[in-house]
């Protein structure tokens, strides 16, 4: 087998980790109809911004809500949820 060296390993794997990192910005995303007609100017106000209706978010919008805050929760998503569904 033949040794490498660790800067030969990261030299080597940068490149296939930026690839790996626009994949997903080289794929077709489809939005969905009833986001289609999204405003291009928002004029909002709230005491908390909550960014990711995710586990944590959520949890910390509920929270906020509760203690009297008026709350805004702003995600990339056209639905909640997050990455945590993938944890095993």
């Amino acid at each position: 087998m033949k040794s490498i060296s660790r800067r030969q390993f990261f030299k080597g794997s940068t490149g296939i980790a930026g690839a790996a990192a626009l994949m997903p910005f080289a794929q077709a995303q489809q939005i969905p109809p009833h986001c289609q007609n999204v405003p291009t100017k928002w004029d909002f106000t709230a005491d908390v911004v909550v960014v990711g209706a995710g586990a944590c978010g959520m949890a910390s919008a509920i929270r906020a809500a509760d203690a009297g805050a008026d709350i805004l929760v702003v995600d990339t998503n056209y639905d909640i949820g997050g990455h945590a569904i993938l944890s095993h």
